[in-house]
């Protein structure tokens, strides 16, 4: 399944590269970003799937990183990755959206199904936004009606990722 897009961000270039290899051998085509801003002209660029993204960084973190993508509602699936510590920027992240935050590579199995869940979920609803594109492609654009379907399909892609991540905490 080659199509999956995943970006992955983070200041320390060893382990960025050693995360790229990793994916890779999984068959997903992966994305590298050293810093936020980097990070946000490829997201701009890209469908991207889903995002691992170290959470403190200079510059950029990836909570401002957070903030901003959804700011520009970008609704990818973003994973952090946290240093031993920083617990309350990970409630912070879960807080501002975040899909999870895991510690920084300790448990190699961990970060696989964590990384393959928020692709699966990114997946779908890069799914369901073409879908709707393709519907709303065949009426009237300036229907209420159609608007207001859009804003409910918005709002139903939002949650869902927030409904996944509730259910994997409490399942």
């Amino acid at each position: 399944m080659n199509d999956r897009k995943l970006l992955l961000v983070d200041d320390e270039p060893m382990l960025l590269e050693l995360l790229k290899e990793e994916f890779e051998d999984l068959g997903i085509h992966c994305f590298t970003a050293e810093n936020g801003f980097k990070a946000l002209d490829i997201i701009k660029r890209e469908n991207l799937d889903a995002i691992l993204c170290d959470i403190n960084m200079p510059g950029m973190d990836g909570l401002d990183l957070l903030i901003e993508m959804r700011r520009l509602q970008f609704e990818t699936p973003l994973v952090f990755l946290t240093g031993h510590g920083e617990k309350d920027h990970a409630i912070r992240a879960l807080r501002t959206g975040a899909g999870d935050c895991i510690n920084k590579p300790d448990d190699r199995t961990q970060l696989i199904e964590t990384v393959t869940q928020a692709l699966a979920l990114g997946v779908e609803l890069r799914s369901l936004e073409k879908e709707l594109d393709e519907l709303c492609a065949k009426v009237d654009p300036v229907s209420p009606q159609l608007q207001q379907y859009r804003e409910i399909q918005k709002f139903f892609l939002k949650n869902k990722k927030h409904i996944k991540v509730l259910n994997k905490r409490v399942g």
